[in-house]
Parts: structure tokens; sequence; C-alpha cells
């Protein structure tokens, strides 16, 4: 069994026990856990939307002239 396999069992195991022994606790970091993640995809939408509407302005050619 790889480490990272058998390490998301016992997390998961883990948190089933604390939200047995200990619902308050388990309740309100999961409602934490949600409000971050609502945070996070509002930003990445935001992000997303800004380097979307970004357009490099295309430079112009009237300036000085190079010896012609």
């Amino acid at each position: 069994m790889s480490g990272t396999i058998g390490e998301a069992r016992t997390e998961k195991q883990l948190r089933e026990r604390m939200a047995q022994q200990h619902p308050e606790f388990h309740r309100a970091e999961t409602q934490g856990r949600g409000q971050v993640q609502q945070v996070q995809q509002k930003q990445a939408a935001r992000i997303e939307q800004q380097t979307r509407q970004y357009q490099p302005s295309v430079p112009s050619r009237s300036g000085t002239s190079r010896g012609r």
C-alpha cells in the first residue's frame, strides 16, 4: 500500500472519530473549510475574469523616424 493512500485512510478515520466524539467541533471545522473553499473559488474566478479582460496595448509606429 502506498504511503499516501495509507495516510489518506488514516486521516479519514481520524475525521470520522472526531465527528463522533466531538460533533460541535467537527461541524465548525466542516463549515469553516466550506467557507474557505468559497472564498478561494471567488478569488480564482475574479483572477480569471481579469486575465481574460487584459489586452496589452499594441505598440504604435508614430514614434520618431530612424534615419529614413
